[in-house]
């Protein structure tokens, strides 16, 4: 069903309108983890159900301890999934670009940058097998965009996100929330 009904009485009773809202199905955002402090070498979420087409990655003011790149990675039976992913992020200008394979990227250049925007990543298969993804996000007061794919040719269903760094700097400060539908 979808995520909101409309019901109007038509015997004549005006007054008998409203809303049903449906609680907990497809089509309803639901939170896999909400403000979420970011430490560490990485960090995950399981429990995003097969169902899932669309998965949304909030972060704000997430930092790294060093240059490294902000990776965000889909987790499928307990496990990262470290390849098959075509991945490009960069500035408005175009100066500045990184291409990947093993992860989703979020383009940063410098120590103590904060990132905050979104990442939004859908399925386009009914194997779930195959994603694409777009983000937009401002670091340091700079915009960086970026877009990409996920396609594996066999594999268990998603259910999971890890957000990490390109090398070994560690998360440092930020939140994250995360909701998929």
């Amino acid at each position: 069903a979808p995520s909101t009904l409309y019901y109007a009485c038509t015997a004549g009773h005006s007054g008998m309108v409203g809303n049903i809202y449906i609680v907990g199905g497809k089509g309803v955002r639901n939170i896999l983890t909400q403000s979420t402090t970011l430490s560490g070498s990485s960090v995950t979420f399981d429990g995003i159900p097969s169902w899932a087409t669309k998965i949304t990655v909030n972060l704000l003011e997430a930092s790294l301890s060093g240059t490294d790149e902000i990776y965000i990675r889909l987790r499928a039976g307990g496990s990262s999934i470290t390849s098959d992913y075509n991945s490009a992020s960069g500035n408005f200008q175009g100066n500045v670009n990184s291409n990947k394979t093993d992860a989703f990227n979020i383009n940063t250049t410098g120590a103590t940058q904060t990132t905050s925007g979104s990442m939004v990543i859908e399925k386009i298969d009914s194997a779930g097998l195959k994603y694409v993804q777009s983000n937009t996000f401002v670091v340091n007061n700079n915009s960086r965009h970026g877009a990409g794919a996920l396609n594996r040719s066999s594999g268990s269903a998603i259910d999971g996100v890890e957000i990490t760094s390109q090398n070994s700097d560690t998360l440092d400060a930020g939140t994250v929330t995360i909701y998929y539908e």
